[in-house]
């Protein structure tokens, strides 16, 4: 049998967002976690199935409004959909699940303001392990990027409950390049933050100075040594 290898894409691990997502599952053989395989695995699928197809829509977008490739409005249409789509997809449901595969529950992010509040509430004590920190950034990131991305996904794309009027300012390579980064940075806050109060005892993570780091590969945390391990 004769093996047939194929590219998988054609980015890697000089992007950010790939280094330091996938860099993630390399912390989990250090930490309490029972099904580190499993949580693992659903680190790279965050990675595989919801950032890196809303990449290559990203991507076609750049090229597209930047007068690289000629620009036929249909193609430039249906990668912005995709584009949040899959944004969407790496947030809203693959992150939640590889949250709640480490053992927390993150579904009060999504819901509208008032239950928001009054679960955020619940959720740190169901979660003493997590801090107010933890929630207090999550509810800044709803206002900043979130609640924006829901509302063209959500409202428009999913459910047509209101029309291309209202989002169609959104559509644009400024507003594309802010919620990509956005979501992938808050996917990273989310898992490191429940890596973090999982890792054996006596070691912890440090965050690399931006100078260090591999250009090849520009992972954002290390391992350090903060006592005895046991």
């Amino acid at each position: 049998m004769v093996l047939k290898f194929e590219h998988f894409a054609d980015f890697g691990t000089g992007e950010p967002f790939v280094a330091r997502i996938v860099g993630l599952s390399d912390l989990i053989n250090i930490t309490n976690f029972k099904n580190k395989k499993e949580v693992s695995d659903s680190i790279l699928t965050i990675f595989m199935e919801g950032l890196s197809p809303a990449f290559l829509s990203l991507k076609e977008i750049r090229a597209i409004e930047k007068g690289e490739k000629q620009k036929i409005l249909l193609n430039l249409t249906k990668n912005y959909y995709n584009l949040f789509d899959h944004l969407w997809i790496a947030y809203k449901d693959r992150t939640q699940k590889a949250s709640k595969i480490m053992g927390v529950d993150i579904g009060f992010i999504f819901q509208n303001d008032e239950k928001f509040q009054r679960n955020a509430v619940k959720f740190l004590k169901n979660n003493p392990k997590m801090n107010s920190c933890f929630v207090s950034a999550l509810e800044s990131e709803r206002k900043v990027w979130q609640n924006l991305l829901s509302l063209i996904r959500n409202n428009y794309l999913q459910h047509q409950e209101i029309d291309y009027e209202k989002v169609k300012q959104y559509f644009n390579l400024k507003i594309a390049e802010m919620q990509f980064e956005r979501c992938w940075l808050a996917i990273e806050f989310i898992l490191v933050s429940i890596i973090e109060k999982n890792m054996i005892k006596g070691i912890g993570l440090e965050e690399i100075p931006e100078s260090e780091r591999d250009i090849a590969n520009p992972k954002r945390y290390r391992t350090i040594l903060i006592g005895h391990i046991v």
